[in-house]
């Protein structure tokens, strides 16, 4: 039995065209003796991949693995890179980031067995890459201590890679960070060069987004508030964009830019988030924060701010196509954009075949028939076990002012005692979720009948109406969203 989506908005508007993702669990988080831990996601068309680690309770093992789907994430087959595994649990390596280039070639970085309290190991900056679809993956070696945290291709041939250095002391690893190291390739990755190009370092686990529009053609984005620096002959010259928000005209204000959404025109989108609170820095204090440029990062846009939304933004689909998705940390919720990424709404997310709320992003693409994203749920975002979700875009026409298609209804919205849902159909099971996923009520409606609930106990909130029809092919949007103003 298929399940149906009745989601009725707070407001009345005129009949319209609505769009909305539904989400389905294509790869579980846990099957008895393993469970998965996805750190990256990527795709080219119909051909997708995934990084992370496997976790075998049973022989206590952490494996790196890769896993390659060639039907837009529907079905997927685990790879092997051939990376020494980690013993009796001990998660000390993972990947930060994964591209798939085109069908046949992808690359993957991270770290490998990198940083503990007593050792450094000299290639712990991990790039591992693929030429032929999989089937066997090479390792890059740099022999650089530390991380390798952005990797991007234009093509099979070009690419540009961040690493973060360790810093060492006395033979021992200082905590923290060193230098920032930019190189960049013309051979896919058997050769790489330094560039001698000096950023200053962070001093913490800061990415430095990096692109490549062509050969010779490369941007680094410097966060957390800019600049951009940019080259279109190989760093012979470089171009340095202003700051995306200066004190002069932001003070007080605390703004951390964690990504950078690149095109291969002037178009720039910077993503993170904005403290609202500077008496506690904690996630619950911050809220998504995006600002745009249309000119390389020399001006920017006044900071939008989704003061009810995520909390911070870590992932961004490509600006390339019109529909848009951004994610990072929040309860069940993402932005969407149809028009570029200029200008932005609030989508919930619901995963429709499982209760399981989605909490912490891991990863953000679109394949040829949908987004993919990877999500854990819990705030923790490292080595935790997660799940991938394929969005599926649907189009239905809706009747906003209560008269819904299929002749179904609910109302007061919002409702504060008692919650009407009608129906002329044949009987029907219904329930109500809330947006962590948990069932909060559920029942019959029976045809030709209304049926009056007590939602008195319900905290106030928004709540979502989930009503099963045998006779529907698939999962369909029929409207908004309804909430509650009692206690």
């Amino acid at each position: 039995m298929r399940i149906l989506f009745l989601l009725i908005t707070l407001f009345f508007f005129p009949v319209a065209a609505q769009s909305q993702f539904l989400w389905n669990t294509v790869h579980t988080d846990y099957d008895g003796r393993y469970y998965y831990c996805f750190d990256a996601i990527s795709s080219s068309v119909n051909v997708c991949t995934a990084a992370g680690i496997l976790v075998d309770n049973t022989a206590e093992r952490i494996y790196m693995k890769l896993w390659r789907s060639t039907d837009c994430g529907l079905h997927w087959n685990i790879q092997d890179p051939g990376l020494p595994v980690d013993s009796n649990l001990r998660v000390t390596s993972y990947f930060t980031k994964i591209q798939q280039i085109n069908a046949f070639n992808a690359i993957a970085v991270g770290l490998k067995e990198g940083i503990d309290t007593l050792h450094v190991y000299e290639d712990s900056a991990l790039i591992v890459r693929t030429f032929d679809g999989g089937k066997s993956w090479q390792r890059q070696n740099l022999h650089i201590a530390g991380v390798s945290r952005d990797i991007h291709f234009f093509d099979s041939a070009n690419g540009i890679l961040h690493i973060q250095e360790n810093l060492i002391s006395h033979g021992s690893v200082f905590v923290g960070f060193g230098r920032e190291r930019i190189f960049t390739t013309t051979n896919g990755g058997i050769h790489w060069d330094s560039v001698a190009i000096y950023i200053d370092p962070k001093g913490s686990n800061a990415t430095f987004p990096v692109f490549c529009s062509g050969p010779g053609k490369f941007k680094i984005f410097y966060p957390p508030n800019g600049p951009v620096f940019s080259t279109t002959n190989n760093w012979v010259t470089i171009d340095t964009s202003s700051v995306l928000l200066d004190r002069a005209n932001y003070p007080q204000k605390r703004y951390f830019f964690y990504g950078c959404n690149f095109t291969l025109g002037d178009t720039l989108v910077a993503y993170g988030s904005y403290l609202f609170d500077t008496t506690q820095l904690s996630q619950r204090r911050m809220r998504a924060c995006i600002v745009r440029s249309v000119d390389g990062g020399r001006n920017w846009s006044k900071p939008q701010i989704f003061y009810d939304s995520i909390w911070q933004i870590h992932y961004m689909t490509s600006l390339d196509r019109d529909t848009v998705m951004a994610n990072g940390e929040g309860l069940n919720e993402f932005l969407l954009s149809t028009d570029k990424g200029k200008t932005w709404s609030v989508e919930s997310l619901i995963i429709s075949d499982s209760t399981l709320s989605g909490y912490s992003s891991l990863g953000l693409t679109f394949s040829g028939s949908g987004p993919l994203t990877i999500y854990a749920p819990e705030y923790n975002p490292y080595r935790i076990p997660s799940l991938i979700l394929k969005g599926e875009y649907k189009k239905n026409r809706v009747n906003f002012s209560g008269d819904l298609s299929y002749n179904q209804r609910i109302y007061p919205n919002p409702a504060k005692t008692t919650l009407n849902i009608v129906s002329v159909e044949a009987s029907t099971p219904f329930k109500i979720i809330d947006v962590l996923g948990r069932t909060v009520m559920n029942g019959m409606v029976l045809d030709h009948n209304t049926l009056t609930l007590d939602i008195s106990s319900l905290p106030r909130g928004i709540y979502y109406v989930l009503v099963e029809r045998a006779d529907i092919k698939g999962v369909y949007v029929i409207a908004g969203k309804f909430s509650t103003v009692g206690k």
